[in-house]
């Protein structure tokens, strides 16, 4: 009997607090960033879409409240964004009230406590709409999102399998090349730690692991995704910022305990600055606009904690209404988030040592972002290195990168793109 492949969002032990964003497009709603509609919310077509939103919602079991309320504006513009969010907050706090819930806490962290859909102007219709066809402009659609609720990964995967089966049976959504699917990660609880946050070595770890694998993560990628202005290399941000600094300084004695001087692919130079003793993780995430890894003040954090609970967000995974997919890209994420949070220093030494040995020059990724080539390696190594080289879990993927390639002649994005990871 051939292998299954895996079912569940957590690798090993490692069972971290987890949050789920799905981008997506509604057929129904306006697309784009619409003008100001002087609308009676109680007769819009947004209130009617966002009620079809919860209906099915409730159809998984899952707990949601109306993102609109009938005083707040139907559509928002960039002038009326913040009144309309303000809005929007009340009448959740309130909702939430009525139900037995408390969705704020003091500071400005906020419980995700329940699945939130709705509208997301970032997203919007195009040609290259995957699950309903060419856009019609006679059908207007309104880009749209939904936030879980906290999980953890070892239960994540049948609450999220529910949602988007619901979705994609009574709704006409899709996904086009705006969409994203972001993953909110934190620590899980470990002896002393009540977890729900992470860790500026954590942090470190992470942006370390990523410049040496980050080519890979793009190529696992749909090939549009490497032109997105939603998800810019952290390598590259981090780098900019380094080359700024003195181009002598050595790697700092914090980083040398964790990462060996051997690395052969990485630039001291950048290694150094993300090991500099002032830095911290509240600064590390800044470098740019959308970040391809973001660390977040708020997020899908563990609920119990207030203004000093922060989360990783992943951002390179193109959009997605596919259970499937959804889980895999959540153990590629929780593999690298494990490596980083569980490692010994030995053991993270040698993890970097390994990921720069399989490194593979001769096939880097480029993003549009990015001045230099994202080196990556090939995929049975990328998978072996994370932990994840399930048989079934290395054929899923291939035939992913196979899917990728056909996508990138259908749809080309610039001349000269370089195949995807290698399948050896």
């Amino acid at each position: 009997m051939a292998p299954s492949l895996p079912h569940s969002y957590m690798v090993g032990d490692f069972d971290c607090n987890i949050g789920v964003e799905f981008e997506f497009v509604v057929q129904g709603l306006r697309g784009g960033r619409p003008p100001s509609l002087d609308l009676e919310a109680p007769d819009s077509e947004q209130d009617k879409r966002v009620q079809e939103v919860r209906h099915v919602l409730r159809k998984a079991n899952i707990r949601c409240y109306p993102p609109i309320s009938r005083d707040s504006p139907a559509y928002f513009d960039n002038d009326d964004w913040d009144r309309g969010s303000g809005l929007l907050s009340g009448f959740l706090d309130e909702s939430a009230r009525k139900q037995g819930f408390e969705i704020q806490v003091p500071g400005p962290q906020r419980k995700y406590q329940f699945w939130m859909p709705h509208p997301d102007l970032s997203v919007i219709p195009d040609r290259f709409q995957t699950m309903a066809g060419p856009a019609d402009d006679t059908k207007p659609s309104q880009g749209c999102e939904i936030s879980s609720r906290v999980m953890r990964a070892s239960d994540a995967a049948g609450e999220v399998t529910r949602v988007l089966g619901a979705l994609r049976s009574d709704m006409k959504v899709c996904n086009t090349t705006t969409a994203g699917l972001h993953l909110h990660m934190s620590e899980p609880p470990s002896g002393d730690s009540p977890g729900g946050t992470v860790r500026t070595l954590t942090t470190r770890r992470l942006i370390s692991l990523l410049v040496m694998i980050e080519g890979s993560m793009y190529k696992l990628c749909d090939p549009e995704r490497l032109m997105s202005a939603h998800c810019k290399p952290v390598t590259e941000s981090v780098r900019a910022i380094a080359v700024r600094g003195d181009p002598a300084k050595p790697l700092s004695k914090l980083g040398r305990q964790h990462i060996s001087a051997a690395l052969k692919n990485v630039d001291k130079q950048t290694m150094a600055y993300i090991w500099d003793e002032s830095i911290t993780h509240v600064d590390i995430p800044y470098f740019v606009s959308a970040p391809a890894l973001r660390v977040k003040p708020i997020g899908n954090s563990d609920p119990e904690l207030a203004s000093n609970a922060f989360d990783f967000e992943f951002r390179y995974l193109e959009g997605t209404l596919d259970p499937i997919l959804t889980c895999q890209w959540a153990r590629v994420c929780c593999a690298l988030f494990r490596i980083a949070a569980t490692y010994s220093t030995d053991m993270f030494r040698l993890k970097m040592l390994e990921l720069d040995r399989i490194i593979t020059p001769d096939h880097p990724a480029w993003h549009r972002e990015s001045r230099i080539p994202l080196k990556t390696s090939s995929l049975r190594d990328f998978l072996a290195a994370l932990g994840i080289d399930n048989p079934a879990t290395y054929i899923f993927w291939l035939e992913k990168l196979i899917a990728n390639e056909q996508a990138m002649i259908a749809r080309p994005i610039v001349d000269g793109f370089l195949a995807p990871l290698s399948e050896q």
